[in-house]
Parts: structure tokens; C-alpha cells; sequence
């Protein structure tokens, strides 16, 4: 009993501090801190539409740096009598890039979409335009 005694007392202290140095953690590495988006970033491929148009727009996702976002949800919305947005919410790709198809309202004027990540987002506002006419009819006599 007396050996056993003796290498309890020698071995606990031991095994003690191992444990606590073990301390069940990730060695002290903190896991990386995701970027905030600091600024959203919404274009139009057609700043002046027609009416009934489908445009791409595309919004960014960047950092306080300007650096880009990957995989940040962003949130597509018509304003009012501006048509319809398909998708209405997309993830950006390595380029914090996410792109989706407004198609404008078929009235001419001031149209608006707004993308949003969260708080932060922008607006964009197109002016639609009529188009051409579908036909032209003359009246009267013509002399060609």
C-alpha cells in the first residue's frame, strides 16, 4: 500500500497540471471574425429602359476596405408601380457579386429597386422610357 501511496502523490499533481493545460480549447486560436458589410452597391445594365423592359442589375456586397463579400444574402425590392424583381434574394459569389432581372413597370418615368444586406443597402432609380410606336398610320392624301 505504502508504493501505492507514493505514486498516487508523485502521479496526481502531474496529471493535474496536464489537464489543465489541455483545458479542453482550441490550442488559443480564435476563430476568424466574418467581415461586416459596410456598403451595398446596386447598377443597372440599362440606366433608361423602355417600358415592360427586363434589366440586370447587379449589387455588391464590399467591406470598410472595398474589399468584396463572399456568400452574403442580398434582398432585391420594387418600389412602388416598378415592376417586379426576379430573384427576390440571392448570395454573392467570391466576387461579393449577386445579380438578378428587374422587369420595369409598363409605365414611362422614375422606377426604383433597392437591394439590401441586412441595415445596409442602396437605390437605384432608372428613368423609363416610352418605346417606339408599333405602327405609324398616315391621314389624308399622300404623294410619294
Amino acid at each position: 500500500m505504502t508504493w501505492f501511496r507514493r505514486a498516487a502523490a508523485t502521479m496526481c499533481p502531474a496529471v493535474l497540471v496536464w489537464l489543465a493545460a489541455c483545458g479542453g480549447g482550441d490550442g488559443g486560436v480564435e476563430p476568424p471574425v466574418p467581415p461586416v458589410v459596410a456598403v451595398v452597391a446596386l447598377a443597372a445594365a440599362d440606366p433608361e429602359p423602355e417600358v415592360g423592359a427586363s434589366v440586370a442589375v447587379t449589387a455588391h456586397a464590399r467591406d470598410a476596405s472595398g474589399s468584396p463579400i463572399p456568400s452574403v444574402r442580398i434582398d432585391f425590392a420594387t418600389g412602388a408601380s416598378s415592376g417586379s424583381v426576379s430573384p427576390a434574394f440571392g448570395l454573392t459569389n467570391a466576387d461579393g457579386a449577386v445579380s438578378a432581372t428587374w422587369t420595369v413597370a409598363t409605365v414611362a418615368g422614375p422606377q426604383s429597386l433597392a437591394a439590401r444586406a441586412g441595415e445596409v443597402g442602396d437605390t437605384l432609380v432608372v428613368t423609363v422610357v416610352s418605346g417606339p410606336p408599333d405602327s405609324v398610320a398616315a391621314e389624308g392624301e399622300t404623294d410619294f
